[in-house]
């Protein structure tokens, strides 16, 4: 427990939570984890952190926390919310976290101006980390990602995309404080080309979570021309034998400003050569000044 927080006794308004009180001030932390809950409870104005976390809780009604208007933090990841509202976040002005990790709930199961009281939001999570929550088989739609201008960090799933639409759509044009991009699981081989991210000006971090299929094809350097660091973890295993692949990849990525590459769990045992001395050489005279290697066998990082 932090030291700033000092532990209550069980919340009088629900003996299902716990309650913790931030030093000096009104600001009530409110933990509701793993209760069995089945709705979202009835909480204080004053709540700054709700944390319902591994419950039951399977939609979020209209205005349901309309009154909680200093709300800081809502983490309502591990659920088996699958709907929502027009008017499910109605209030949440102050909101700057919202988690949404794990739910089975379709993206297109987010009504158009659902975000839209979410003026103060820069972190979403709606991504998936468990192969229990449903595949996704469709994107936001661009009206609904358009109303979160505050954004700064989004983590979410690549699905199979519909009609060939790209991923990161029109609806990211006004995404302009978007800094970091968290891609959870890939439905689909990401291929970031020229347009992928070109929404996206300001994005400096990206970061493949579970095992995907990454390619970065010729051109893909225009829509990366902030990106600073790339993490890339599980990747699919197949798709690191082809040699043209490290070269797509080096190629674009020294016409980038990046400075950190980093692959995680990503070589299976039986590689039948050494991928690094390739990048290295490729990426000699770029920018980067990191490049690191973790695997269940070997962790290596090599400054370049």
């Amino acid at each position: 427990m932090d030291a700033d927080l000092k532990l209550s006794s069980v919340c009088i308004f629900n003996t299902q939570c716990r309650c913790f009180n931030e030093t000096g001030t009104s600001e009530l932390h409110v933990d509701c984890a793993n209760g069995k809950l089945v709705e979202i409870p009835d909480v204080p104005r004053n709540v700054y952190i709700l944390n319902l976390q591994h419950n039951r809780i399977k939609k979020i009604g209209d205005n349901v926390f309309q009154s909680l208007t200093t709300l800081f933090l809502l983490d309502l990841s591990f659920n088996k919310i699958n709907s929502l509202k027009s008017k499910s976040f109605e209030g949440l002005g102050e909101l700057k976290v919202l988690n949404l990790n794990d739910n089975p709930i379709k993206y297109t199961r987010f009504p158009n101006g659902s975000f839209i009281p979410l003026v103060s939001l820069i972190r979403l999570c709606i991504k998936s980390t468990t192969k229990a929550v449903r595949e996704r088989t469709h994107i936001f739609s661009d009206k609904t990602m358009s109303d979160l201008k505050t954004l700064e960090n989004l983590e979410i799933d690549i699905p199979v995309p519909i009609g060939g639409k790209n991923i990161f759509g029109e609806g990211y044009r006004y995404l302009n404080h978007l800094i970091s991009v968290n891609i959870g699981t890939c439905y689909y081989p990401v291929s970031v080309n020229e347009k992928t991210f070109q929404f996206m000006p300001h994005l400096t971090i990206i970061s493949f979570d579970i095992q995907c299929s990454m390619f970065i094809s010729p051109g893909g350097h225009q829509s990366l021309q902030s990106i600073r660091q790339l993490y890339v973890h599980h990747l699919a295993k197949d798709l690191v034998y082809d040699l043209l692949y490290f070269k797509n990849l080096t190629d674009e990525l020294k016409l980038t400003p990046i400075e950190t590459l980093s692959f995680e769990n990503t070589f299976s045992d039986n590689f039948d050569y050494y991928p690094w001395n390739p990048i290295s050489l490729s990426l000699n005279n770029s920018s980067l000044k990191n490049l690191r290697m973790t695997e269940n066998r070997l962790g290596e990082s090599f400054p370049v």
